[in-house]
Order: structure tokens, then sequence, then C-alpha cells
């Protein structure tokens, strides 16, 4: 049901709030110490190909993000300019999106969007809201129906500035977009629902919260004020039958292929991360209803147990496809259920993750920077461990 080539057993080691503590000071001190203010960058990891940009999902913004949210919620003493380094950034973007992927299109992970809206939080002007307007319209007619370049990351943020200014401005965006979404939702004989994505140049149905159908139902889910109860409990009643129809279970454990594919539903999948399999769509799907469908709840907690039995993840300590990133699930599944054990479990993982980033860090010479597939990421799972909460970073909260 997954490559156990990728993962290894979580040792027993009892929760440590200390070393927790340590470890998100030394990640942030150290994050700190090394940024590049001339073209506010931070160095690149050899794990990422020394790849040094500016977006949210590997880049600059992302860390600052980190930065931010860091010293919002704990005690640590920051001296950082987080305004002129997104400023900086910010410059980057047009010369950055020229080679990208989907250069017309307003994408929330690699684009300037996020940027702009840090920028106008820590100093709010019309004219800064007014560009995050346009820059969310430009999805109003773009292709790609997923979170990282698409129309759900569009309608995250839109739903991330209403929430934080309640003007109806934000919410018109978002349902614009939101009411699109719903009409390429195509229904596909004995998998459910899912979404034709246009990404990349093919139409492969992902499942995975970055790139296909967990992620356009996650602004669905966080924007569900936007919708009329009947509407909503529509949008989750479709979810729930797509996650059973298309899970590989036996009696004990659950996953999910990367991508649908009617002609290999024979094969089992291989992938179990944050990206693509099991841990990321309980994160993003443990907010829909319990108790409306009773495969669909006991799906998520065998999900929970297969994420838990594979282990901790040979790619690393980071959120994306890392031990912090899967570590989330068991988050979300304490919050939803309330059990002990999940909590339990996630502090585990938290642990693994700090031997994991000293590990890295003594192997490298240097520590790992970008929020998605970092230290800084890793750092803000332990301050969710340590609170016992559940805010995955940049979806969850903004």
């Amino acid at each position: 049901m997954f490559d156990k080539n990728g993962h290894f057993p979580i040792p027993k080691v009892q929760w440590d709030l200390s070393q927790a503590l340590q470890a998100i000071e030394d990640i942030l001190q150290n994050t700190i110490q090394n940024f590049e203010i001339e073209n506010a960058t931070w160095p690149g990891h050899p794990q990422d190909e020394f790849f040094v940009g500016h977006s949210l999902y590997d880049g600059s913004s992302g860390t600052i993000w980190a930065i931010e949210y860091l010293k919002k919620h704990t005690s640590i003493e920051v001296d950082f300019d987080s305004k002129s380094a997104l400023e900086t950034a910010l410059q980057k973007f047009p010369e950055e999106m020229e080679d990208a992927d989907h250069p017309e299109n307003a994408s929330y992970f690699i684009g300037k969007l996020p940027t702009l809206m840090m920028l106008n939080r820590l100093s709010p002007s019309k004219d800064r809201a007014k560009e995050i307007e346009d820059e969310i319209q430009r999805n109003h007619t773009q292709p790609c129906r997923e979170l990282m370049w698409g129309t759900a990351g569009t309608m995250l943020a839109a739903n991330f500035m209403f929430q934080s200014t309640n003007e109806d401005r934000w919410k018109e965006q978002f349902s614009f977009q939101a009411d699109r979404l719903l009409k390429e939702w195509e229904e596909i004989p004995g998998a459910g629902h899912l979404w034709s994505p246009e990404l990349y140049g093919n139409n492969l149905k992902y499942l995975s919260p970055v790139h296909g159908f967990v992620g356009n139902l996650i602004p669905l889910i966080k924007g569900q004020q936007h919708f009329s109860k009947q509407k909503y409990q529509e949008i989750c009643t479709k979810a729930m039958e797509t996650i059973v129809a298309i899970a590989v279970s036996d009696q004990k454990h659950s996953n999910w292929p990367a991508v649908y594919n009617k002609d290999l539903l024979d094969k089992p999948p291989a992938t179990l991360q944050y990206c693509h399999g099991a841990p990321g769509i309980v994160v993003h799907l443990s907010e829909l209803p319990m108790g409306e469908n009773e495969e669909f709840d006991s799906i998520l907690i065998k999900a929970g147990e297969l994420t838990w039995d594979a282990g901790a993840l040979k790619k690393g300590a980071n959120l994306c496809h890392g031990t912090a990133g899967s570590g989330f699930a068991f988050l979300k599944l304490f919050q939803r259920t309330q059990d002990e054990i999940w909590l339990e479990r996630a502090r585990a993982f938290a642990m693994q993750s700090i031997e994991q980033f000293k590990q890295s860090e003594k192997q490298h010479q240097q520590q790992r920077y970008p929020l998605w597939t970092g230290d800084p990421g890793v750092a803000i799972y332990l301050e969710n461990c340590i609170k016992a909460k559940a805010d995955f970073p940049t979806i969850d909260v903004f």
C-alpha cells in the first residue's frame, strides 16, 4: 500500500518540550542570521538543487512568512525587517515568472500574490489591496484547477483577505471562482467527482493537496461561509463519497494513489507523504463533517494508522514530503476525534523531525531555509505540537 523503502520506524523516544523549544529557536535564529539582504534570499540547499527564489513554496516569501508566524506565536525575540525583505522580493517576480510553467496564472505558491498579501498586512494601503484584487482576478479566466498555480490558490487568497477585512469584494472574487470550479467538477463513473487540472500540459487527475482533488476542496471547505447550507452539504457529500470510492483499503489501513487512472486501479499506491498519499488527504479533509458518512470516518482513521505504522520519511523532516508534513495528519486526527493517541503520535513524529533536522544540518553544514521543503516548516510543526493545535501553515492560517 506504499513503498516501504521510503520510510523507517520511529524510535521510542519520550516527548521533550525543552528539545522542541530549543529546535524552534535554533531554526529561527539561524534563518535570520543567514539572510542575504541584497537579493532577499537565503543560501540554496543541495537537497533543493541549490535553488534560490522568492516564492511562498520554496523561496524567500515562504521563509519570511515563517519568521512572522514564529515571531507571533513564540516568545523568541527576533530582529528582522520583513517589510524591506518582502519589498525586495517583490521586485524579483517579473523575471522569475518569465520561465515559470504557467506564467499567465496568478500562482498562490509560486507567484507574487502572497508576497503582496504579506506586505499589505504589514503596511496596509488601498493601492496594495487593488494589486491583490487584480492578481486574484487574473485567474477568473485562466486554466489550472488546482492549488499551486490555479483557481483554488486564488480562492484561498480571496478568503484570507475576506477574513482580515470583511470586505464584500473578496467574497465576490471567491464566489466567482468557486462557481466556475464547481461547474467544472466532473462525475467519473465508479470514482465519484474529480477535476481535470490542465496542469503542465496534461490532464492527469491528481488527488493531492498541492495539485489535485484535495487542493481544490481546501478553499471550498475554508470558504464554506460563502455557500448556502444546502450547497456546502452537497460539496461535502461528493467529497466524502469520492474519497471512499477511490481509497485502497484493508481492515486496518487506507491510502490513495497520487493520480486516479481507471486503467491502473490494480496498481497499489506508492507514495505516503503530505504531497501525495494519505497524510495530505487526512490533513485537509479531516475538517469535513463527522458522522455523516461512516465509511469516510473509518477511512480517515485507517489512513492515520498507515501513516503511523509506516514511520518517518527518509526524505527528511520537511512539510511537503517529510516527517513533519505526515505528522500534521496526527494533529488533525486529534483535533477531529480528541483521542490523545493522535497527539502522542504527532509528538513522536516531532521528536524524529528534530533528529532528522539535526542530522541534515550536520551532514550539509547548513540548514535548509524554504518553508515547505525546509526547516522553518519543521519549526512551525513543533510549535503546533507544543500547543496541541493543527494550523497547517499558509493554508489553515495566513
